[in-house]
């Protein structure tokens, strides 16, 4: 201790040597905030046109998939969870998978057993996006006096539009409550005289109402704009309005 004392300009050389050192390898680190990492999995998702039993659907579609699925290398397991009308499959991979090349031979193998299982299923693959994971900025709960359903129609209608007008906001997701739903009752004789199905009028509504999408962001000078893709049904009249045959363009009010 008596020797640091003695030496106070060597210490304070010590000290400057440190800090400079550290000024130095900080400049030089490369620091990134949030690194890009991709998980060892992928989802297959099995949809149905029309309702099917559980036990329906994973003996027509689900074990079929994870037979084909089960063959690819670098699978560690597979689990799937069925509901009625839909299914999910979850493919785990080994952490020392290619998840780019395990992802293209994976959609091989959905394009090759959607061929098998015809129009009555609807199959498609898809791996979990980890940087819109990381996007996610703000988690709000909403509590009031009123019933659940209340609430839920309160933020739908007045706090939902608030906060997507926001600038920087890509989407808002709810959670909880019933949604307002749509009963569409459809004419046999009608579909028939068109050569339509329930499962052509269902995708043609599906594709009518997709969710609110960023799309990106527009720069003219010092002003930024952020654009989103907006398709959905403001009201039973949009909803009348879809075209469900392309050819004469007849709406869905028609049949």
């Amino acid at each position: 201790m008596e020797g640091v004392i003695r030496r106070p300009v060597m210490v304070c050389m010590l000290l400057l040597g440190a800090c400079m050192l550290g000024v130095v390898s900080h400049q030089r680190l490369s620091v990134e905030l949030i690194p890009f990492a991709e998980l060892p999995l992928h989802l297959v998702q099995v949809r149905s046109q029309r309702d099917a039993e559980p036990a329906y659907l994973e003996r027509q579609a689900v074990i079929p998939i994870e037979s084909a699925i089960a063959t690819l290398e670098g699978i560690e397991r597979i689990e799937a969870n069925v509901q009625q009308r839909q299914a999910t499959l979850y493919v785990y991979y080994t952490p020392s998978t290619n998840q780019k090349y395990s992802y293209l031979r994976l959609q091989e193998e959905v394009a090759a057993v959607q061929a098998s299982l015809g129009d009555e299923f609807i199959v498609s693959a898809f791996k979990l996006d980890t940087e819109q994971m990381s996007n996610r900025f703000m988690a709000l709960q909403a509590r009031g006096e009123g019933s659940l359903d209340q609430i839920r129609r309160v933020i739908d209608s007045k706090v939902t539009p608030q906060l997507e007008s926001i600038d920087g906001v890509a989407s808002v997701n709810i959670y909880g409550g019933r949604q307002h739903s749509v009963e569409v009752e459809l004419d046999d004789d009608q579909l028939q005289s068109l050569g339509l199905t329930m499962a052509d009028v269902s995708n043609r509504i599906t594709q009518a109402a997709r969710p609110r999408r960023f799309l990106g962001q527009v720069e003219s000078g010092r002003r930024r704009s952020f654009v989103h893709m907006v398709s959905d049904f403001s009201d039973i009249e949009a909803l009348e309005q879809t075209v469900v045959v392309d050819s004469g363009s007849i709406p869905l009010s028609h049949v």
